[in-house]
């Protein structure tokens, strides 16, 4: 009897393209989530823990998320279409070369987020944390609160290569 081939690997189902539609979340625990190439559409997600997230070239639309951990999170490539963040951990989202629309940052901690190359229209930010914010290019008219826009100073000084030095007394 001939050797038969091998079957084909199976696909992991945290690496296959899924839709959540008309869905809510509360206290539910989403870390480390897949969703390549993923939609979300009209989702809410309250206190949920979702570190290290990822919906790469996916998109999101009509998504509202409150007090949720969403730190470590990767959206690259992704397209956000009025999505709301409200006292969210941000810090190290990446959102390289996203494509934002009508999406609103309020009372979040996006230290160390990424925006490099990103592209957005109506983007806003209030009364956020953004210390060492990286790829400040992607925030190209964004509407950002007074206390924002003095947090992101040492970003825009280190992204137009400004060196700092102390006074000489």
């Amino acid at each position: 009897m001939p050797p038969t081939a091998p079957l084909p690997p199976r696909p992991d189902p945290e690496d296959e393209p899924e839709e959540w539609r008309d869905r809510t979340y509360a206290d539910a625990d989403l870390a480390n989530r897949m969703l390549r190439g993923g939609e979300l559409q009209r989702c809410s997600f309250s206190r949920c823990r979702m570190t290290g997230f990822q919906v790469p070239e996916g998109a999101l639309a009509d998504v509202h998320f409150v007090e949720c951990r969403v730190d470590l999170a990767a959206l690259r490539y992704a397209t956000l279409t009025r999505v709301r963040f409200e006292r969210c951990d941000l810090r190290e989202l990446d959102l390289t070369e996203a494509r934002l629309q009508d999406v609103l940052f309020e009372g979040c901690n996006l230290q160390l987020a990424e925006f490099g190359g990103a592209r957005s229209s109506r983007l806003e930010l209030r009364d956020c944390e953004v210390d060492g914010l990286g790829g400040i290019d992607g925030l190209r008219g964004a509407v950002v609160s007074w206390p924002d826009a003095m947090g992101l100073l040492g970003s825009f000084v280190a992204a137009a290569g400004l060196v700092v030095r102390e006074p000489e007394e």
